[in-house]
């Protein structure tokens, strides 16, 4: 078994065959998908990194497998108040690559797990897209503070103005001085 450090291209039959492990830690920032889910969007070092683990095995039955592990903290916007909030990832992906469709469904159905995918064979695999595409998944879809710890962002400028024309009723007034 060989340890790998970089979000290289794998080939996953020979990658699960061989029971290769890679793994490392990645700054989300760096992940172009991503970038857009985090808070600030500067790609600061603020956003948060993960760990990743990527191990290579053979099923039972003879078919190819990697096992994706992701685990670290990302700081996200709060739909809510739209102020940075973190969101831990911790998650466990089996992926099982299966031949032709009659096989992809026998395999699907054994492996009936939310943790688990059933595939068809790819040539190459971006790993760095494997564990983006994991995040992705991850995130909740609505990322918020705890209830009770944040105000919705539009209750903070309520009092400002009564209704949207407000603010072009204040600046027709001051034109009109």
């Amino acid at each position: 078994m060989s340890v790998h450090g970089s979000l290289e291209s794998i080939k996953p039959d020979e990658f699960a065959r061989a029971g290769e492990r890679l793994s490392g830690t990645v700054e989300a920032a760096a992940l172009s998908r991503l970038r857009d889910q985090l808070a600030g969007k500067s790609g600061s070092a603020q956003a948060g990194q993960l760990d990743y683990a990527v191990v290579g095995s053979v099923t039972g039955r003879g078919h190819d497998a990697l096992t994706l592990e992701l685990k670290g903290v990302l700081e996200v916007t709060c739909q809510r108040c739209l102020e940075p909030v973190q969101v831990a990832i911790d998650s466990r992906r089996r992926i099982i690559f299966a031949a032709d469709a009659e096989v992809l469904e026998a395999v699907d159905a054994e492996y009936d797990a939310e943790d688990t995918d059933v595939v068809e064979p790819v040539g190459e695999l971006e790993v760095a897209a494997l564990i983006e595409d994991e995040i992705l998944l991850s995130l909740p879809l609505a990322p918020m503070h705890e209830p009770g710890s944040c105000q919705p962002a539009i209750a903070a400028h309520k009092d400002e103005a009564a209704s949207p024309f407000a603010a072009l009723a204040k600046l027709a007034a001051k034109n009109k001085d």
